[in-house]
């Protein structure tokens, strides 16, 4: 074989190479268009909420060019969707879990129990007790991470606080606080008595309506034999009302009832992904599979024409799309 040749035949390899590359491209970009339609929180909430009020899942799906199956995953998690519309939680599009769940749970737990005392909570004490909940679970390669921390308080909205607000903000009313409030507090718990008898003189400037509290009222009432008023008795009887009267969970309780409650319950809600639809060619073989099928198998006159029927739409369909294709020439990818 001369060089003239070989070299025509390299040159044909080469566009070869070039055709696959081309058909390979389209594919890819063809496979990479047909995305799934995600839903934020907020538009899963919305889409609940029309579901319950009555319109029909088929006109949700064409509405919002999906299918049928997604609007039924959306209204089956609906208790899921609506805890994380309730608290907030309305950008991502996932109700993502985290590998660690049962940290996440018993942290959260602690989390909340910490802030209904008051007590503030820094990223590094959430690491700390991350690392100790999941010693107790028996998660042996687990080290919580910063970002771990960052994805924990996004998936459960937790906002942290300025401190420097929070003390411009003490700051101001410490500022606020009048020379005459401070005396009036220290002479109602009894620190500070009149002298000779004569009230203290409070300047009208100072006077604060707010915190002139009559607790002699209390003690008038108390020495007298008149019953309060009823106002009065509802008072004293709710005055405890908001005094812890149980034990508060440790650690060790927040662990075992998550533990408990994994082994009783098992979250089967997970996202199913939809199947293709069927193409033109594919439906025509399963029409004419169904139509021999009908033909040879049931003798009812008005099945067999209405399969035919069928049959013969889909055939239709199918040679329409077809006409509609234009065959690529492979010239076209050697300009």
């Amino acid at each position: 074989m001369n060089a003239f040749a070989q070299g025509g035949l390299q040159n044909n390899a080469k566009k070869l190479k070039m055709v696959t590359h081309c058909f390979s491209f389209v594919t890819v970009k063809k496979m990479s268009s047909q995305r799934r339609k995600a839903f934020t929180i907020e538009e899963k909430g919305a889409i609940i909420c029309r579901l319950e009020n009555g319109e029909s899942n088929s006109c949700l799906a064409k509405e919002f060019g999906v299918g049928h199956s997604t609007i039924s995953m959306i209204f089956k998690n609906k208790n899921r969707i609506k805890q994380s519309f309730n608290s907030n939680v309305l950008k991502p599009k996932r109700l993502r879990k985290s590998r660690q769940e049962n940290v996440d749970q018993a942290l959260i737990q602690w989390f909340i129990n910490m802030r209904n005392k008051g007590i503030p909570v820094s990223g590094p004490m959430l690491q700390e007790k991350a690392n100790g909940f999941a010693a107790r679970f028996g998660i042996l390669d687990f080290n919580c991470s910063a970002s771990w921390i960052s994805r924990f308080k996004v998936r459960h909205n937790i906002v942290a606080g300025k401190i420097v607000d929070a003390i411009l903000m003490v700051n101001d009313a410490w500022n606020k606080m009048s020379q005459s409030t401070i005396h009036n507090c220290f002479k109602h718990a009894g620190f500070i008595e009149s002298h000779d008898g004569l009230p203290i003189q409070i300047s009208e400037h100072e006077f604060d309506e707010e915190d002139d509290i009559p607790l002699s009222l209390w003690s008038r009432n108390l020495n007298s034999d008149s019953l309060a008023a009823p106002e009065m008795w509802e008072e004293y009887v709710d005055i405890d009302s908001a005094l812890l009267t149980f034990e508060e969970p440790t650690d060790e309780n927040i662990v075992q009832n998550i533990s408990a409650k994994e082994q009783l319950e098992s979250d089967g809600e997970e996202e199913v992904e939809e199947a293709p639809l069927p193409t033109a060619e594919e439906a025509l073989k399963a029409a004419e599979l169904l139509s021999r099928f009908v033909h040879s198998n049931i003798e009812n006159d008005n099945l067999t024409i209405a399969m035919s029927s069928i049959h013969n739409s889909i055939r239709v369909c199918f040679y329409n799309k077809m006409k509609k294709q234009k065959q690529t020439k492979i010239t076209d990818y050697l300009q």
